[in-house]
């Protein structure tokens, strides 16, 4: 590879990105009659209005003094008062720590001693701290260590009024999962893996109460409820929470469909008794006496600048809702009051048309911000933002049963993102569910099609119709080595097949099924079998019975015992074990992460083809696409217009679609970072086994490759996914040796038949 292609100096850079959990955000797809229509009962508009409210919330904002005193992971709203650790620095002591409550109403500020930092506390209605405290004895000249824990109550002066030890209660292994809540009469309740556990206001143990949760104790909010008792949820996403009976020692009554967003932080409430949450798109309440949820205001609305925030929610005793965030990226925190005032009267006709934007989940805080921006700006319309699923559910056939039966109602999205490769989009464009997006982007003052990737603008064309326009790219293909392949890209199956047979005993993929194989092979050279013309395919032939032989031959039981298994990739690479690493790349770092452990260099090749084309697969995020039924295609286009070009947007995870953004991207790859003093900061990689890789400035060879890669890269096809599972579900018969070949063949080929012929 060639030298590193310049060097630049830049103070600050985009944190390492937000983790790879953002890589590939799933929003929406829709399938046919989409137009205007919606249940807006399940969804967020991000105009800061309650549905069927009369009440709109103005932010105040106020930011704290000291934003490095507490942690967003160990705060907590109790009434009217806002708590977290602070450390006090002392030069002469070391400095010493206290819990901080800060009183939202009346301005004052107590701090109430501790003993240590402990992140297991609460506080209880009359203002005491309760704590459970770790004392670790022992382990001197590489003794054992001894752990004693102790359940202390503190009145707010620090004064110590109960030490319980509690040390035999609790395994060695429990501390860390562990929460604490005392309920109006000073009772205790400790949550810890092994149940919870009862104390009177004494300290002295009364009994556990047996617990069958569905999530582990971090997922479960616990704490005291506005009526003085205590609550806990049985999980994260949508689940139940109950009240806990101190007297029988029981779960008692359960409110459902319960919004469980805090990720495991005490309770909330607002003034009239309401269970208050927050995420990143805005902050709901769920009513306890209609076990009905419903939104309050959206994040966006707060004016907050951060993007992707933890928050944490309060309701205050005046009716005002407060939410303290800090910024991933920067670290900066705050606070914002939301005061609730009268909805201004709307006169008759003067009301903002709808216009429905499906999404996957509500979480996406990009989409949310940009939705707010353009229902302040427009005039004549308002997005409404609809969540097909929960936050906790997973399983796309639950999304797409879902969009099917909003179509079948007539509700789809007027605005929509497409996913080649959980819906048939093609078929969609035949039955003109798409409007053409390129007379829309050929009239726009901002956009310029020459100033794109044109290869992505192409992928996502089908018989003239451009459906979408991805905000970014994410791209996957395979790393050899050039020294055994040369400047190869592009290969056929037979290829393949020859390049593993001259390298016997080694894998062609790391820890791969013959499954994994199977969907290698065939991802892209489906056509090879396929007729989709005249609605025939031909599964049964040798060709296909040399692939399903080939694919056998890694398909033995994955043990993850052997030292096979155990060994690192990249140890497997470099002693010539493992022939191909596949790659998804998202951020140009990751060239450099699978090309290193290849002695000699990289090719990046392709899926196999017909042709021994190039292939790469990508993935398009935030790629929204407008329905033909729609009654504003100009309003939906200027959305999607501002959302692709705003100035400052941070996008999922992925290579920008503009070319500026992208060579912007690449040239802040290519920027050394510097700390306050101009030293240069080393970004690192956990690898595991407490091996690391450090980051270099990537080289112009590696940004050659990732826009060739792009250049020939295209979705993931709809019929090739579905096919798949098709050959997966037969073909491991024969894997595991329960049926032969040909009975595999004949079966694969009769379930075929049908599809291709359904399908054509």
């Amino acid at each position: 590879m060639k030298g590193n292609a310049r060097r630049t100096v830049h103070k600050t850079r985009f944190w390492k990105k937000i983790l790879s959990l953002m890589l590939c955000t799933l929003l929406t797809i829709s399938l046919s009659a989409c137009g205007k229509g919606g249940d807006s009962s399940a969804s967020n508009d991000g105009s800061g209005e309650q549905d069927g409210g009369t009440l709109v919330y103005e932010p105040e904002n106020l930011q704290l003094g000291n934003a490095g005193e507490y942690s967003s992971y160990n705060m907590q709203f109790l009434g009217d008062e806002f708590c977290f650790p602070v450390h006090l620095e002392d030069e002469e002591t070391g400095g010493t720590y206290v819990m901080r409550c800060q009183s939202l109403t009346e301005d004052t500020v107590t701090d109430i001693p501790m003993a240590d930092c402990a992140s297991v506390w609460t506080l209880g209605e009359d203002g005491s701290l309760y704590t459970v405290y770790t004392e670790v004895s022992g382990g001197e000249n590489g003794g054992n260590f001894h752990v004693d824990r102790f359940l202390v109550k503190q009145t707010k002066s620090g004064e110590q009024v109960l030490r319980q030890d509690i040390t035999e209660l609790l395994s060695e292994n429990e501390f860390s999962q562990m929460k604490i809540a005392a309920d109006a009469e000073g009772r205790i309740y400790l949550l810890t893996e092994s149940g919870l556990f009862l104390f009177d206001g004494k300290g002295s143990p009364n009994g556990t109460v047996s617990l069958d949760l569905n999530a582990e104790i971090y997922d479960c909010n616990f704490g005291r409820g506005s009526d003085g008792k205590v609550y806990i949820s049985d999980g994260s996403g949508s689940t139940t929470l109950y009240e806990v009976d101190y007297e029988t020692r029981r779960l008692g009554t359960g409110y459902p469909n319960f919004p469980a967003r805090h990720s495991g932080r005490g309770l909330s409430w607002d003034a009239d008794g309401n269970y208050l949450t927050v995420d990143s798109m805005g902050v709901y309440r769920y009513n306890m006496k209609t076990q009905k949820e419903e939104t309050v205001f959206a994040m966006a609305d707060t004016g907050i600048d951060a993007v992707t925030v933890s928050a944490a929610v309060g309701g205050l005793s005046d009716g005002r809702i407060v939410v303290a965030w800090e910024d991933w990226e920067t670290k900066e925190k705050g606070m914002v009051f939301m005061a609730g005032v009268d909805a201004p009267e709307i006169a008759e006709g003067q009301e903002k048309k709808e216009l429905i934007l499906g999404v996957m989940h509500n979480m996406n805080p990009f989409l949310a911000r940009a939705v707010s921006e353009f229902n302040k700006n427009n005039e004549t319309y308002k997005i409404k933002i609809k969540a097909y699923m929960r936050e906790d559910e997973i399983y796309l056939d639950d999304y797409v049963t879902k969009l099917q039966l909003d179509i079948a109602a007539g509700n789809c999205p007027d605005i929509f993102e497409i996913m080649p490769s959980v819906m048939d989009w093609k078929n969609l464009v035949e039955k003109g569910v798409f409007e053409d997006l390129a007379p829309y982007l050929e009239h726009s003052e901002v956009l310029n099609r020459e100033e794109m990737l044109e290869s992505v603008l192409d992928a996502y064309t089908y018989e003239g119709v451009m459906v979408t326009i991805p905000a970014v790219i994410q791209i996957q293909g395979f790393f050899g080595s050039a020294k055994e392949l040369g400047d190869k890209t592009g290969w056929t199956i037979d290829d393949v097949i020859a390049f593993s047979d001259a390298h016997p005993g080694a894998e062609i993929l790391n820890q791969a099924t013959g499954t994994a194989i199977m969907k290698f092979c065939l991802s892209y050279s489906m056509d090879s079998f396929v007729d989709w013309e005249h609605g025939t395919c031909s599964f049964d032939g040798d060709e296909f019975k040399r692939i399903l032989e080939f694919a056998a031959r890694f398909s033995k039981p994955q043990t993850n015992n052997s030292e096979a298994d155990q060994k690192p990739w990249r140890e497997k690479v470099r002693d010539g074990e493992l022939l191909l690493m596949q790659v998804d790349m998202y951020e140009v770092e990751n060239v450099q992460v699978y090309a290193d452990p290849f002695p000699g260099g990289v090719t990046a090749l392709g899926y196999p083809s017909p042709d021994g084309s190039p292939v790469y697969t990508f993935y398009g995020s935030d790629a929204l696409a407008v329905s033909a039924k729609s009654e504003a295609k100009e309003a939906a286009w200027d959305f999607i217009e501002n959302y692709l070009t705003r100035e400052g947007h941070r996008f999922s995870l992925g290579f920008p679609v503009i070319d500026q953004k992208f060579d912007e991207m690449m040239e802040e790859a290519m920027e050394i970072d510097l700390d306050e003093n101009g030293n240069e900061i080393s970004h690192q990689l956990n690898l595991g086994n407490g091996q690391y890789y450090t980051y270099r400035l990537p080289t112009q060879d590696e940004i050659d490759m990732i826009r060739y890669m792009i250049d020939h890269g295209k979705p993931m096809e709809y019929y090739s996914t579905q096919l798949m599972n098709i050959i997966n579900e037969e073909a491991e018969a024969y894997f595991q040796g329960q049926k032969t070949v040909d009975q595999v063949v004949e079966i694969i080929q009769s379930r075929a038949s049908i599809y291709v012929s359904e399908n054509s």
